[in-house]
């Protein structure tokens, strides 16, 4: 007998039938479910790791594992910027990377005179996923910047400024290719409106590609076509300096001071002219050629005249010299500024100079002066300043060779004195003192005052000694110095 099975209960078999058939799934669709909760509750709790609590089927758990795996497998993607295949940072997409590298163009335009920036570098833009548990740096313009000129990665579209076919300087723009020329002709812009103006090379420009860094600006440009790259040195005359001074000082020989110097005088050098110390050759030579005029000073004579008033080394100006003045038309030829041509056309005197007077000293002087001469005029150095060992120099010279005083003073000893034999010594003052022994004759008695350079005895051999020579001896507060240091 069949069991008879009504619809109804046909109809909830079937569907127990599809809900056993499913079931696998259905379990899997819901730890798919349980995760996802799993995953966004953490988070949400990620900034209070301790406080997360997770509730599932009723039952509390605390996972530190699961919070490590979401921080892994939770992030976002970014496109890693690399040049030359070093990652500097990343951004979200090509649009962000390209507003970034546009800002740092700008920047590095403006500092080269808004030139044209063109990007030679090697960028490479990689896809990475970064989980959410790390640092993202992200890209900005300055490490951009940073980055393009340390690598010399950046070009601009610039003008090269040509002299005789040969590239001299490059510029940012075609403007400032030919402000050059404007530059120049306007810094040695002549007087006369009627006069020749030309330079001596063909100067013109194209445009080209080239590092940035090697861009100037119409100043430095300029510069480096007047002085042919070559930076000049200067050096200011001092007291007392002539050329050769100068010259040996600095290892340059009288003809490339001259070269280095065309419209100095170096053989009227004053304090406070500027010797030029490097020889330039310019790039480019602007030449004009007109008529100059004004006035220039006329120099006064210095008239000399003795004065038994005053003592040997002494001068005193008793008139003041005037500068007379008069004006002068040339017709003048000049390069780069410099005149290298000049021919007087008409001249005529405004005003007459008036001579300084000087007066020079005739009068012996007996006092010292500070300064020491030479005791003989002429000796053979045998023995010198050894301090304790030896207290002042032997100069070997024949029997009756005059001494003279080392400087102006007192005689404060003349007579024997032991093993210096004959012997004198003269106060100078200021605690200065010399003294000459082995003298074969004394000319001066003690307390005589006596000139720089007046005999005082001669040479001889008295005393302790191997051999006419004079033993000479300074002090100086009491003690005793190297003479060789004073004479």
């Amino acid at each position: 007998m069949k069991l008879k099975i009504t619809r109804s209960k046909q109809r909830a078999l079937r569907r127990k039938k599809e809900y056993i058939k499913t079931f696998p799934e259905r379990m899997r669709y819901r730890r798919l479910r349980l995760k996802r909760s799993l995953l966004l509750s953490l988070l949400r709790t990620l900034e209070s790791p301790k406080r997360l609590i997770l509730s599932l089927g009723g039952i509390t758990a605390v996972s530190a594992g699961a919070v490590a795996i979401a921080l892994f497998i939770i992030g976002s993607q970014y496109l890693a910027v690399s040049f030359n295949d070093k990652v500097i940072g990343y951004v979200k997409d090509e649009a962000e990377y390209n507003a970034v590298l546009e800002q740092a163009k700008q920047s590095i335009s403006r500092e080269y005179g808004d030139a044209e920036v063109v990007l030679e570098a090697d960028v490479q833009l990689r896809r990475e996923f970064i989980p959410v548990k790390d640092d993202v740096t992200p890209l900005v313009d300055e490490d951009v910047k940073g980055i393009l000129e340390e690598t010399s990665s950046v070009l601009a579209n610039a003008w090269f400024v040509r002299v005789d076919d040969n590239v001299r300087v490059k510029v940012a723009t075609e403007d400032d290719a030919k402000a050059l020329t404007e530059a120049i002709e306007a810094r040695f812009a002549p007087a006369d409106p009627k006069a020749e103006k030309a330079f001596f090379e063909k100067i013109d420009y194209e445009a080209a590609q080239t590092r940035i860094s090697e861009l100037k600006t119409v100043d430095e440009a300029v510069e480096v076509l007047l002085s042919g790259g070559v930076q000049q040195e200067l050096y200011t005359v001092q007291e007392g300096d002539t050329a050769w001074d100068v010259g040996q000082a600095q290892g340059l020989s009288q003809e490339q001071l001259a070269e280095a110097n065309p419209g100095l005088d170096l053989e009227s050098l004053y304090p406070g002219d500027e010797l030029k110390l490097k020889v330039i050759t310019p790039f480019v030579h602007y030449q004009t050629k007109g008529i100059e005029e004004g006035f220039e000073p006329i120099p006064f004579e210095v008239i000399e005249e003795k004065a038994g008033t005053l003592y040997e080394g002494q001068s005193r100006t008793k008139t003041e010299g005037v500068q007379g003045e008069r004006y002068v038309t040339r017709d003048v030829t000049r390069v780069n500024g410099e005149v290298t041509e000049a021919a007087e056309l008409a001249s005529s005197v405004t005003k007459e100079p008036s001579a300084k007077v000087v007066q020079i000293g005739t009068k012996k002087r007996y006092g010292a002066t500070g300064r020491l001469g030479r005791p003989l005029n002429s000796y053979t150095l045998t023995q010198a300043y050894r301090g304790g060992g030896h207290s002042g120099l032997d100069m070997a010279a024949p029997t009756g060779t005059p001494i003279y005083a080392a400087d102006g003073g007192i005689v404060s000893f003349a007579g024997s004195s032991g093993s210096y034999g004959n012997y004198i010594t003269i106060n100078h003052g200021n605690g200065m003192t010399t003294s000459y022994g082995h003298c074969n004759s004394i000319n001066v008695r003690s307390g005589q005052t006596v000139a720089k350079g007046q005999q005082i005895g001669t040479v001889g051999s008295t005393g302790r000694s191997t051999g006419p020579h004079l033993h000479f001896e300074v002090t100086v507060g009491g003690s005793y110095v190297n003479p060789a240091n004073y004479i």
